[in-house]
């Protein structure tokens, strides 16, 4: 599940809470936070043909933001591959952000 809003950030939420405890800065069930717009995010939407999780986002500055999630995020914390620093997500194209990794 992903929600937008008037916080300029985009949620990635699971429906397995007990798997995503509250952790710090985080409710329980939040996977993701990307937060990479400077205004309110107007839509937010998976996009259905990939096999990754890939989403876009438009925001009030008119800025469409195309991501991918690294894999690595959507691992539940304490799982066998989940690492003490949360990578950002993959950005495969995308407004100006000050911590773009663009590694396509």
């Amino acid at each position: 599940l992903a929600t937008a809003g008037g916080d300029s950030r985009v949620v990635i939420w699971s429906m397995d809470v007990d798997s995503w405890p509250a952790r710090e800065g985080r409710e329980p069930g939040q996977v993701f936070v990307h937060d990479a717009h400077e205004k309110q995010v107007w839509s937010v939407s998976w996009n259905p043909s990939s096999e990754s999780f890939c989403l876009a986002s438009v925001a009030e500055e008119d800025d469409l933001q195309i991501w991918e999630v690294a894999d690595t995020v959507l691992d539940p914390p304490g799982s066998d591959s989940d690492s003490s620093e949360e990578p950002p997500a993959k950005r495969a194209r995308g407004g100006d952000t000050d911590d773009d990794d663009d590694d396509d």
